[in-house]
């Protein structure tokens, strides 16, 4: 009989795994190593996924650069609105003002004859 291995098991309890079951598990590790599935990867698969996720990346950074344009400019243009409801605001009380001017100077010319 084969002598017993410990096995890490996470504190479970379990039978140590029989001879057939061991002699199983090693056939499966070797199949994979000679088929490769052990390797990960192609570098022809690994450098397309590369490329993929940096034009993913580039596609994300050139969607957030448009998206920031346009809020910039919205903000430009929002400024440039204030600024002229400004510049109207004061040109309309000095239009107020010097109609005010004209009708106090025609009053004082009406009472001066």
């Amino acid at each position: 009989m084969a002598p017993k291995v410990a096995v890490r098991t996470g504190g479970k309890r379990v039978a140590p795994a029989s001879r057939w079951e061991q002699l199983q598990r090693e056939r499966a590790k070797t199949n994979q190593r000679e088929v490769g599935v052990d390797s990960g990867p192609n570098p022809a698969e690994r450098d397309e996924a590369s490329q993929k996720q940096q034009r993913e990346k580039n596609g994300r950074g050139a969607k957030e650069q448009i998206r920031q344009e346009a809020e910039d400019r919205l903000e430009r243009k929002q400024i440039r609105q204030e600024e002229r409801e400004e510049h109207e605001q004061v040109r309309q009380e000095e239009r107020e003002e010097r109609k005010r001017e004209r009708q106090k100077a025609r009053g004082q010319e009406e009472s001066s004859p």
